[in-house]
């Protein structure tokens, strides 16, 4: 486990986001967005590890000491169970595993992770193959880099997890730990990284933040090609610029239905 120098942070990977989510409402019985120290001895408790260890966790991962768990905090108390059952300790103060270390998941007692509800299937639309992004000339093409409601509420959800307090932004050398979890060639991080830093300043607002994880999850999982032109593409580009006003208002309403959803979306789908 990690030494108490400074309050702990833990933004779990794309990969590993679907089960702390799933965790969390789990241990969230009455649907609240925290858990109690009641609630916390209860769920934790069937991660099988000595109680003393459980009160040691609990101590580093309430940094507010409010005696409750907001989800930052729960993901912070998940990382240290995970790395307890694993037999090793975090590296600095996001809680990362030794180089070339692979975890197993945590481990809860009568949990197992909720399957994904059946998919219908539904007609393929004329533009199932979609033209390139750069063939524009006022025809109809699909966006294979929609950004959706679903998509902005994940990725924003891990932004306060990374950025720096004093500016609200993720500073450069934060942003390339997390990118580099991602499994995508250093070439193509940084080709990414240079769309989205539109401002030059080498740090990401949470506007560029969401749009570089966006990107990552695009070319990383559902398998878009590296937009072309150095630039991001015309949907992204018009949410960082206008500070979300193309989207103004999809992070609080439901978005609507895609033909195809989104990774994150069928992440989502997994935990209800």
């Amino acid at each position: 486990m990690a030494a108490a120098t400074a309050a702990l942070t833990y933004a779990p990977t794309p990969q590993e986001l679907p089960l702390y989510e799933a965790l969390f409402q789990t241990a969230d019985g009455n649907q609240r967005g925290s858990i109690s120290g009641a609630e916390a001895v209860s769920f934790f408790s069937r991660s099988k590890l000595p109680m003393q260890a459980l009160r040691q966790i609990w101590t580093l991962a309430d940094s507010s000491k409010t005696n409750t768990l907001h989800k930052a905090e729960f993901f912070v108390a998940v990382r240290l169970i995970q790395l307890y059952q694993n037999g090793e300790k975090g590296e600095g103060a996001d809680l990362q595993a030794r180089p070339g270390v692979v975890l197993q998941p945590p481990v809860f007692e009568n949990f197992t992770m909720p399957q994904p509800a059946p998919v219908q299937p539904a007609p393929a639309p004329a533009a199932v193959q979609p033209a390139p992004q750069q063939q524009q000339g006022g025809a109809i093409t699909t966006d294979p880099y929609a950004l959706t409601a679903g998509d902005i509420s994940s990725y924003s959800a891990l932004f306060p997890n990374y950025a720096d307090p004093a500016t609200n932004k993720v500073p450069g050398q934060v942003a390339v730990a997390l990118f580099t979890k991602s499994g995508l060639d250093t070439g193509i991080l940084r080709g990414i990284w240079a769309m989205c830093d539109v401002d030059g300043d080498n740090m990401l607002d949470v506007y560029e933040f969401v749009a570089a994880m966006h990107l990552i999850v695009c070319i990383g999982k559902k398998g878009c090609a590296v937009p072309g032109g150095g630039g991001l593409p015309p949907g992204l580009k018009g949410y960082v610029t206008t500070k979300g006003g193309t989207l103004g208002n999809a992070a609080a309403a439901a978005p609507a239905a895609p033909s195809t959803p989104s990774a994150v979306q069928q992440q989502q789908q997994q935990q209800q």
